[in-house]
């Protein structure tokens, strides 16, 4: 969830106009370095993002309309460390661009550029041989 300022406006600046929330499932390619223990990778690929519940009003002019969905690219780094044959453990740091248009009563006003860093951590079994 993501808290929306205007800046530079009529109104004046940092004008808040409340929350969206995305959804930025992304898939990328991997490129491993290293051994088989410790495998430090890098990344490129895709995200398609749902913006859910926005919540974002104008004072004095009402409620804007969010564009539901954005494509964009995405680089991605991290690291595999694998605790014995079947464990691993995993961290890895992404970078995604993603945009939207904001509409009020049906008119576009403007585009909303949102490029944020997600962070993970997992935990990997290997089934099989």
């Amino acid at each position: 969830t993501h808290t929306v300022t205007a800046t530079q406006t009529g109104l004046g600046s940092n004008i808040k106009l409340g929350t969206v929330t995305q959804l930025p499932p992304t898939l990328t390619a991997k490129y491993y370095l290293g051994n088989d223990t410790f495998r430090p990778y890098v990344g490129a690929g895709v995200n398609f993002t749902l913006f859910t519940r926005d919540n974002l009003s104008v004072p004095t002019a009402g409620a804007l309309d969010v564009r539901k969905s954005s494509f964009g690219g995405a680089l991605q780094t991290g690291f595999d460390y694998r605790l014995n044959e079947r464990w691993s453990l995993s961290v890895d740091a992404k970078k995604v661009w993603m945009s939207t248009s904001v509409s009020l009563a049906g008119t576009r006003l403007s585009t909303v550029t949102v490029d944020p860093w997600l962070w993970g951590a997992g935990v990997g079994y290997r089934f099989g041989q």
